[in-house]
C-alpha cells in the first residue's frame, strides 16, 4: 500500500502511444515497473523510454508488482483485460478511455482494488510531441478517496490540470 508521498509502483497493460507517453513522463518521480502487451515491440518501445522498467509476459505478472495499473488497451478490450487478472486490496486500476464507463473495471473492484478513470484531453498520435504538451493540458479524473488523490497528484506532477 502506498505511503503518503512515496513513489507509486506504476504498470501499464497495453503499451501503445498513450502508455509510452505517460510512462516516460512519470519515470522521473515514480517507479515505472513496466508493461505487458500483446505486441512485444510496443513493450520494447516503452521500456526503451524508461530504463528501469521491464517487459512482462503477462498482465497478471505485471499486476503483482504494482500499486497502480493503467489499462491502456483498446476500448473493446478493457473489460476482458480487467477480468483476466486477480486484483487485490491495496491495488488501484484505471483505464484511460473517455468513451467508456469505469464499470468496465467491476471485476477489479469486486476483488478489492480501487478503480477509476484517467482521461487525458490531448492527442497522443506521436509520443514525442505528446510528452511536450502534457504540461498545461487537462485530464478528467474519475475516482474517489485515496485513488482520486493519487491521480490528482500524478497529473499535477507532470503539469497537467486535473478535472
Amino acid at each position: 500500500m502506498e505511503k503518503k508521498n512515496a513513489p507509486l509502483r506504476i504498470g501499464f497493460i497495453g503499451a501503445g502511444r498513450l502508455a509510452c507517453t505517460l510512462a516516460r513522463a512519470w519515470n522521473a518521480g515514480e517507479i515505472v515497473v513496466g508493461a505487458s502487451s500483446r505486441r512485444a515491440e510496443s513493450v520494447s518501445a516503452l521500456v526503451a523510454r524508461c530504463p528501469d522498467a521491464r517487459p512482462f509476459h503477462s498482465a497478471a505478472e505485471l499486476v503483482d508488482q504494482c500499486d497502480l495499473v493503467f489499462v491502456t488497451v483498446t476500448d473493446t478490450a478493457i473489460e476482458e483485460v480487467s477480468n483476466a487478472v486477480a486484483w487485490h486490496k491495496g491495488q488501484s486500476v484505471v483505464h484511460c478511455s473517455a468513451a467508456c464507463e469505469i464499470d468496465l473495471l467491476h471485476h477489479a473492484k469486486q476483488c478489492g482494488a480501487e478503480s477509476g478513470g484517467f482521461h487525458p484531453l490531448q492527442i497522443f498520435s506521436d509520443p514525442e510531441v505528446a510528452i511536450r504538451h502534457l504540461a498545461g493540458s487537462s485530464v478528467a479524473i474519475e475516482a474517489s478517496g485515496s485513488l482520486q488523490a493519487q491521480l490528482f497528484r500524478l497529473a499535477s506532477a507532470i503539469g497537467m490540470t486535473p478535472l
